[in-house]
This record gives C-alpha cells, structure tokens and sequence, in this order.
C-alpha cells in the first residue's frame, strides 16, 4: 500500500504542456499526450516520477517527436499548477 499515488496528464501543443482539462476535453491541436505518474511508499520516501507517452499525432515521425521534447522539455514538478488544479487533480485520485 502506498503513501500516495496519483497521475497528472499534460497534452503538448504549439504554445507547449497544458494540464488535462477537468472536462476531459482533448486539445485540438495536441501533438503528444503524456501521463505523469507519482508514487511516495511512505511519507518520508522520495517520490517517484516516471512519465507515460499515451499519445503522438500520427502526424509525427519519431525524429519529429523527440524534437518536439527537446524544445518542449516535460514539467518539472506538479507543484507548477495552480494549487487550485493541484487540489482538484489529487481529489480525482483519492
């Protein structure tokens, strides 16, 4: 049993990472869809992150992909959304 796990999915579009809506609507213009998924085994354990490519455009070649990752590298920590979507993303997980 773990201390906490929860995911958070981000969507890649021009304008760069955007938290999944609460509606569940996809951007239009998505060109990766990416789960990052955190588990903590205890509270006072380091969380583990690791991130999930869920979706690419079929649009995309994987030279494309790995470009657009490299100019649009992944967020760093969760705690870069508002703690209002922060709070609303963990309430969805519990």
């Amino acid at each position: 049993m773990s201390y906490d796990s929860y995911s958070i999915v981000y969507h890649l579009t021009p304008q760069g990472w955007q938290v999944e809506r609460d509606d569940g609507g996809l951007p239009t213009d998505r060109l990766i869809t990416a789960e990052l998924r955190v588990y903590q085994g205890s509270g006072f354990g380091r969380e583990s992150r690791h991130w999930i490519t869920v979706w690419t455009s079929p649009c995309l070649n994987a030279e494309e992909i790995a470009t657009l990752e490299t100019r649009f590298p992944k967020p760093k920590r969760s705690t870069e959304l508002s703690e209002e979507t922060l709070l609303k993303t963990l309430e969805k997980h519990d």
